[in-house]
């Protein structure tokens, strides 16, 4: 059992890795990472949007590396500012649902 606190930690989910901070409160586990969306307007240059993604998680879907810290903090600031780089570039490819 994991002592309550933030962690850094890599949650994979349909064989797709992430990094970002698992909350732990109790039996209680909470992921958070940067993800991109379309965002969904009236006018037709939509664009897309980078924001956080707060999800309840299970243990077994997560690997916990350390605690948070400045450098894990840092590492979660320059994944968000690549996928930034990526959507004004395009170089994503985008999901058709």
């Amino acid at each position: 059992m994991m002592q309550d606190g933030i962690y850094a930690a890599t949650y994979t989910q349909d064989q797709e890795r992430t990094f970002g901070l698992l909350d732990v409160e109790g039996e209680r586990l909470h992921f958070t990472s940067w993800v991109k969306h379309h965002k969904h307007s009236e006018y037709p240059q939509r664009g897309r949007v980078i924001s956080r993604s707060r999800v309840w998680v299970m243990r077994a879907q997560v690997e916990v590396h350390s605690e948070w810290d400045d450098a894990q903090e840092a590492r979660f600031a320059a994944i968000k500012r690549n996928m930034e780089r990526e959507s004004a570039r395009g170089d994503y490819q985008e999901k058709l649902f």
